[in-house]
């Protein structure tokens, strides 16, 4: 397993983004607050209110606990969504305010490029590191981002409808 989240910027930036944006719903990859060690949707002195849909693609399937089930609204690995996508009762492909794609450090590559294309289709916003964003203006699947600074970071805010480029 990668290493636990204790960057309390990142954290800030994760609670402090979703809270701004209004986001009813979150498609979390890489499952943000099981990295952190959370087990409730509170941490350092923020949170993410249960009226908030939260969609988490589990990268680490091999450390299952039951919290992350009260946590999420619903969770699926990183193998089911290259084979599946997310999808609703119907079959349509789920819409998410806003997607989270923050330490992503051990998701595979064919599922960063998978969530990258759905992502810009289906969220609305994307949150992400700068060095993220960067390789995604170089490689032509954004146009720019927002740079979001906080005290000792800059991470990336990217509007998808404004600066993707699906």
């Amino acid at each position: 397993m990668s290493s636990i989240i204790t960057d309390k910027d990142l954290s800030y930036f994760y609670f402090e983004m979703i809270k701004s944006s209004g986001a009813q719903t979150v498609l979390d990859v890489g499952m943000f607050l099981k990295k952190m060690g959370t087990v409730s949707r509170q941490a350092l002195g923020s949170g993410i209110g249960m009226n908030v849909k939260l969609y988490g693609i589990d990268t680490i399937p091999e450390i299952r606990l039951a919290v992350y089930d009260k946590i999420y609204d619903e969770i699926i690995t990183e193998k089911e969504f290259i084979d599946y996508g997310i999808v609703d009762d119907s079959g349509k492909e789920k819409q998410f305010d806003v997607a989270s794609l923050l330490s992503l450090d051990e998701i595979s590559i064919e599922c960063k490029n998978k969530v990258w294309m759905y992502v810009l289709k289906n969220a609305k916003a994307i949150m992400t590191e700068k060095k993220m964003a960067d390789t995604q203006v170089q490689q032509g699947l954004i146009t720019g981002y927002y740079p979001v600074s906080t005290e000792e970071n800059i991470y990336a805010w990217i509007p998808t409808k404004e600066l993707g480029r699906i």
